[in-house]
């Protein structure tokens, strides 16, 4: 493990390898860890630069993703810069980097104007099409089939975790065979002819696959995704149900916000808002909630699912509506 002291040099010999003279650096921390990333105050402005964990065929996958975004003109997200080797990445004592604009602003608030603006920032990207020669998308059809060996897999484990006699326990009692019912409901809409033809035939699109509050920077006049580091080609339908899940916390009105921008931009027909429904009432963070979890422990998940398990509830019931509308 380097020291703090080779830590800063080796990130001042990345910034230079852009062109950049590093005049202030401090580290940036994020939900993981205390120094994620760097904000690099230098002579020509100031930038992000990030330590890249991952494969170098992975980076140059995402770094070609943002060169066709930054070609087609998306707007929410920051440049991404080339260095003086004339690409957006670079491997320094083994190990890789990028750098982008570093933006000011503030996380998503409460307004629901904030959800639209998400609403309008994905819209815009699903509507896309990105294809980069030679990497394979996901297949949307074995997303949903994952999701349903993560139930089987919870379903296995739901006896054991209903038998502990703590909290968690106590709660899993509550609500496991309403999991149960969940679980079973999205199949039936997801196993419907319509719907699954519409699975088999959905049109893939470049997701962000990351959009969480801490990842979403609303700016003076502008809002922008950050860390695109999980993007991929795959389903706009699981993106925008866990966008939803991560960022409005089950509020009716917000996911109001967020849907009514989004279909102005990227119209969804009946079987896609069937999909939504269906993937939004499967309760996932139980399951990993459930997969992960010790005997007897605490965590903030535990906490955060429970608290908001009524409005969850009140969540499926509008987006069920919403689907059917």
């Amino acid at each position: 493990m380097m020291m703090r002291s080779q830590v800063n040099s080796q990130i001042r010999k990345v910034a230079r390898s852009y062109g950049l003279e590093i005049t202030k650096l401090t580290p940036c921390a994020s939900f993981y860890k205390s120094n994620s990333a760097y904000k690099a105050d230098t002579k020509q402005g100031t930038f992000l630069i990030k330590p890249f964990i991952g494969s170098e065929v992975k980076l140059r996958r995402i770094t070609a993703y943002m060169k066709r975004l930054e070609n087609e003109q998306y707007p929410y997200m920051p440049s991404w810069r080339t260095n003086l080797a004339g690409t957006m990445w670079i491997r320094k004592n083994n190990k890789l980097y990028y750098v982008t604009d570093w933006i000011d602003g503030q996380q998503l608030g409460e307004a629901e104007q904030d959800y639209m603006r998400v609403g309008k920032a994905l819209a815009t990207l699903h509507a896309k099409s990105i294809r980069i020669r030679n990497w394979k998308p996901r297949n949307v059809l074995a997303e949903v089939n994952q999701l349903r060996v993560q139930n089987h897999k919870f379903l296995r484990r739901l006896p054991f975790l209903q038998n502990n006699r703590t909290e968690q326990g106590k709660w899993f009692k509550l609500v496991g065979s309403h999991c149960k019912l969940m679980a079973e409901e999205a199949c039936q809409i997801l196993d419907q002819p319509s719907t699954a033809r519409k699975l088999k035939l959905a049109r893939l699109a470049l997701v962000h696959n990351d959009v969480t509050i801490p990842n979403i920077i609303n700016s003076v006049n502008q809002l922008y995704l950050i860390d695109w580091e999980c993007s991929y080609v795959g389903s706009i339908y699981y993106e925008i149900v866990r966008a939803l899940a991560n960022t409005t916390l089950f509020n009716t009105g917000k996911i109001n916000a967020f849907l009514t921008e989004y279909t102005k931009f990227r119209p969804l027909d009946k079987q896609e808002k069937m999909i939504i429904s269906a993937l939004f009432r499967l309760p996932r963070e139980v399951w990993y909630l459930g997969l992960h979890s010790n005997r007897g422990s605490k965590s903030t998940l535990f906490q955060i699912v429970r608290d908001t398990w009524s409005k969850r509830m009140e969540a499926i019931h509008w987006v069920d509506e919403w689907a059917k509308a």
